[in-house]
């Protein structure tokens, strides 16, 4: 475009110099903008990593160092005097000069041969040293000494923990070098983080009878199953039951595909599991209700069946009696199971869902008649 006297119009010239360059600049951020988003896709949010046979992290085709391994590791001579054993998953026990470390299969040391003797292997990433006549445990992540060469006595480590003895105390260590029944009270072991981690949940420790002498713990497993630990994390009832209730009088109910029974503190099964109900879940108050199909009996903490399964409604226990219905026809059993008050009544009150007696009679009625029976069988009538 010209002015009047035939010039190019400079401001126009401006505009569209402006226009291109603004254009060129938007093409390249769109270039910039695509190619960061691609580097971060493929580079940060989905990058292209594996870790190779020495644990070493891969981002591409760079090896990389394992973040989570910070120790400069040096390497044995090739010919030199050392003597490597075995390698387990990577790992082998290696001896210089009469002493005892580890190394990986790079020849690199891993925990330096300072041991008068060593285990073979790692456990759980946990090995046992010997050093002065003492015994402790090096750890394979730091290489250090984690536990220090305290013990005269020590097992490898299983579940969390190793067994270990010192003088004349025995006990369990976990990772960090805490000894249960030596540092520690071995009730604490329950509590401890590493012991807790291998259970979907432990209960509180609780007198398996009245004596108190045994105290034990239902625990359950990852797997959902129930059973009982003592004081030093010991399975006494192996974890095999779907439910469990608390230690009384000695056992414990329990519950296995759908049958109930009791287990004793021996983790044996005092009340087979072939009834479909025990009520209540304990003897506090005496026998227990069984059901069988669908008639009721008795049975006691011995497993002794009192009562075999021939009522059509049973009760629990109180004041040493318990209701029983037959052929629509109420009376009592005393805690042997013998019928002690007749099935003569036609109704009987019934307290708290499960009781017939309390305070030492029973509401009843026979026809149009209403009164109380005793726990001797007296009768008394409100008209």
């Amino acid at each position: 475009m010209e002015d009047s006297s035939g010039k190019p119009d400079n401001l126009n010239i401006r505009v569209e110099h402006r226009i291109r360059r603004n254009w060129l600049a938007g093409i390249g951020v769109l270039v910039v903008v695509v190619g960061l988003s691609w580097w971060l896709w493929q580079g940060v949010l989905h990058p292209n990593f594996s870790l190779d046979a020495s644990g070493s992290l891969k981002i591409g085709n760079q090896t990389q160092k394992n973040a989570s391994d910070k120790r400069q590791l040096t390497t044995l001579p090739s010919g030199g005097t050392q003597k490597i054993g075995v390698f387990y998953d990577g790992i082998a026990r290696y001896s210089e000069n009469g002493r005892y470390g580890f190394v990986n299969k790079e020849r690199q040391v891993v925990v330096a041969a300072e041991f008068d003797d060593a285990d073979v292997r790692f456990y759980e990433k946990m090995a046992w040293v010997k050093k002065s006549g003492k015994y402790g445990f090096v750890n394979l992540e730091s290489g250090s000494l984690t536990i220090p060469t305290l013990y005269d006595a020590v097992d490898r480590f299983e579940e969390g923990f190793a067994q270990v003895r010192r003088g004349t105390e025995s006990g369990k260590v976990n990772p960090e070098g805490v000894a249960y029944g030596i540092d520690k009270p071995m009730r604490d072991l329950l509590k401890d983080r590493y012991f807790k981690s291998r259970f979907a949940k432990i209960g509180a420790l609780k007198p398996a009878d009245k004596s108190g002498d045994l105290m034990l713990a239902k625990a359950k497993t990852k797997e959902n199953q129930w059973g009982f630990l003592n004081e030093a994390g010991e399975w006494v009832v192996q974890p095999e039951y779907d439910e469990v209730a608390d230690f009384t009088e000695g056992v414990a109910w329990v519950k296995k595909e759908g049958k109930e029974g009791f287990v004793n503190a021996e983790g044996e099964l005092v009340v087979p599991l072939v009834y479909d109900e025990l009520l209540p879940d304990n003897f506090e108050n005496g026998p227990v209700r069984a059901l069988k199909g669908k008639l009721y009996g008795f049975v006691d903490a011995k497993g002794n069946r009192l009562v075999a399964p021939l009522y059509e409604e049973a009760g629990f226990f109180r004041e040493g009696l318990a209701y029983v219905k037959k052929n629509n026809r109420y009376g009592f059993v005393d805690e042997t199971g013998k019928l002690v008050i007749p099935l003569r009544y036609d109704e009987i009150q019934i307290y708290d869902h499960h009781y017939g007696f309390n305070d030492g009679k029973a509401k009843m009625r026979i026809g149009t008649r209403q009164g109380y029976v005793y726990k001797d069988g007296r009768e008394w009538w409100f008209d």
